[in-house]
């Protein structure tokens, strides 16, 4: 699914998913579900999971199984982090 021909997003899925990805590219990670329900005030933890279902289901995410940050927007390019050891010349 391309991005042009994608579905439409609730107001709701489309708040979830700006907050994902702003969590990913000042953070480095996904929110855990906990954190996405905190933030959204959503008590039922099938209230998350079927919001980042249909955001799965519009192409809009992936996610990875049995992992807890393991939510990656579409198209986002990964923040990487590089450590140097000794000098440069």
């Amino acid at each position: 699914m391309t991005p042009q021909n994608r579905p439409a997003l609730t107001e709701r899925q489309q708040a979830i998913l700006d907050y994902i990805a702003d969590r990913i590219k000042r953070e480095g990670c996904a929110p855990t579900h906990r954190e996405i329900a905190t933030q959204f005030g959503i008590k039922s933890p099938n209230g998350v999971n079927s919001n980042l279902k249909a955001l799965k289901m519009k192409g809009y995410i992936t996610t990875e199984p049995k992992i807890s940050r393991g939510i990656h927007v579409v198209g986002q390019v990964p923040k990487l982090s590089l450590e140097f050891a000794g000098e440069v010349s």
